[in-house]
């Protein structure tokens, strides 16, 4: 199946902005003094919100608590970006290409996820 030129060009530009985004990512987590923290795959390496808090660290000089260092289950993951995206909300920090309905999503996602957790444990 051939490709269409916009189709191309559209794929090279959102490769672009992947690039262009974890190079600025990898800088600022570096001049916070994240070193060891390196952004490879923005899907992959954000997925637990570790590295995004970081960064919300970095940026706003103000520590957010309450997060899994270490997260193995899929619980702590949402938990992390849930305080995350609270913590934009509550700075005032913008989500650009993330919509009110996106975040809302994922809040009430990550609480679904955390009482069948609790559930389950309780079921045990």
């Amino acid at each position: 199946m051939p490709f269409s030129v916009n189709s191309l060009l559209q794929y090279h530009a959102t490769y672009l902005q992947k690039i262009t985004f974890t190079n600025w990512l990898n800088d600022r987590l570096k001049a916070g003094r994240q070193g060891t923290a390196k952004v490879r795959d923005l899907s992959e390496d954000l997925r637990d919100g570790i590295l995004l808090i970081k960064l919300l660290e970095n940026l706003t000089k103000k520590k957010i608590k309450g997060f899994t260092k270490n997260p193995k289950m899929p619980a702590h993951k949402l938990n992390n970006l849930e305080l995350a995206i609270d913590f934009m909300r509550k700075e005032d920090l913008k989500l650009i290409g993330i919509g009110k309905r996106t975040s809302k999503q994922l809040s009430t996602l990550s609480k679904k996820v955390l009482e069948s957790k609790q559930l389950t444990k309780r079921n045990d």
